[in-house]
């Protein structure tokens, strides 16, 4: 499928000229939903992308702008729901240990309540009772929808720098 739009690419490249626009947090400076800043989250979400895959994935700060009309919860968890998440799901192959990683629900207690995505192992005894297959570790993966309207959630996201 890449060979069949290949000829079409190469004479965009020769007909236009393009240039590299990387996220700009300081478009969403000040921008805060009960005390979380936007533009701190933005930067952490993108350290954590680049530092995962590369900085060619990194989340460009037009997903946040409807925050800056409307700096509310519900307007935060919409984009997270239906922009972020799905966007970390396509990016890392529903790899769901990287889309804890970097919305931070590792550093979550695993009873916390503010994790996006909850991982729970599966309990192969209960399952499957005692056999002598040699069954592999496996962990089950479920997108939590009240940690979206959950604060702390995105409280948690944004730690503090140890050096700062």
């Amino acid at each position: 499928a890449d060979r069949s739009i290949a000829v079409i690419d190469t004479a965009l490249r020769r007909r236009f000229s393009f240039r590299e626009i990387i996220p700009d947090p300081e478009v969403l400076a000040g921008v805060n939903v009960e005390g979380v800043s936007i533009k701190d989250m933005l930067v952490k979400i993108n350290e954590r992308i680049t530092a995962l895959y590369d900085r060619e994935h990194t989340i460009g700060h037009s997903c946040f702008m409807p925050l800056i009309k409307d700096p509310s919860l519900p307007t935060l968890a919409g984009i997270f729901k239906d922009k972020i998440i799905p966007l970390l799901q396509e990016y890392f192959y529903d790899d769901y240990e990287k889309i804890r990683l970097v919305l931070g629900d590792n550093q979550k207690k695993a009873s916390d309540e503010a994790q996006f995505v909850i991982a729970e192992p599966f309990d192969n005894k209960k399952l499957f009772g005692d056999t002598d297959e040699d069954l592999e570790e496996k962990t089950s993966y479920t997108i939590n929808e009240a940690a979206f309207n959950d604060i702390s959630a995105y409280r948690n996201f944004v730690r503090k720098r140890e050096d700062s």
